[in-house]
């Protein structure tokens, strides 16, 4: 008969032996706590589609580290879908911008099909892609904004268009089930970007 030992255990003993079991992170390869563990990961962008295709928020497309020294990670290019958007990298990464506002009534089926040609050829050369627009990380609550209705609705188009997923829901649902595996909040498009998705799909 197997006996266990069930002397009280502090919590606080508990956390220290949580701080101290180390855990190593995807990509970097840095060891850190396994208290630590999911929200570094979180911080990281969202592999989409097998090691090529990336959603992220303007805090990964603006770190030298995430973008250009990961073995095995290395963004070749960079779609920024916000107005006006920044190309910090430009002279190693090959970048385009989306004149694309955050609104319901912008037309996004447009914005989509530019970006599709562009993505693919991604795909096509062997090359690492980030899309991404705003949100970055809040160190108070320990989250990644998700704030990301342009780049996902993007990403989502591409999918569908892509015949990579049939219909909104399973491109919303793969772009959902890709963040999970990275500890990280859904996204969604706003409204009038999810209708028009959902109409696009029904053409396709």
């Amino acid at each position: 008969m197997i006996e266990h030992d069930c002397s009280p255990v502090s919590l606080s003993t508990n956390a220290k032996a949580q701080d101290l079991e180390m855990w190593k992170l995807p990509r970097s390869g840095e060891m850190v706590s396994k208290f630590h563990y999911q929200d570094r990961v979180s911080r990281f962008s969202t592999e989409v589609l097998d090691g090529w295709l990336y959603l992220g928020n303007a805090e990964n497309a603006a770190s030298s580290t995430q973008m250009m020294k990961y073995e095995g990670f290395k963004m070749t290019h960079c779609l920024n879908c916000r107005m006006n958007g920044s190309t910090p990298f430009k002279g190693d990464i090959t970048y385009k911008v989306l004149k694309l506002v955050d609104e319901p009534a912008e037309d996004l089926v447009k914005q989509v099909n530019i970006a599709y040609d562009f993505i693919d050829g991604v795909r096509k050369s062997g090359g690492k892609i980030l899309v991404h627009c705003d949100g970055e990380y809040n160190p108070a609550t320990k989250t990644c904004s998700t704030k990301q209705s342009r780049a996902s609705a993007i990403v989502m188009g591409y999918l569908m268009k892509s015949k990579k997923v049939r219909g909104y829901k399973a491109a919303a649902a793969h772009v959902k089930k890709a963040r999970d595996k990275m500890f990280q909040k859904n996204v969604q498009p706003n409204h009038g970007f999810q209708q028009q998705l959902t109409k696009l799909a029904k053409r396709l």
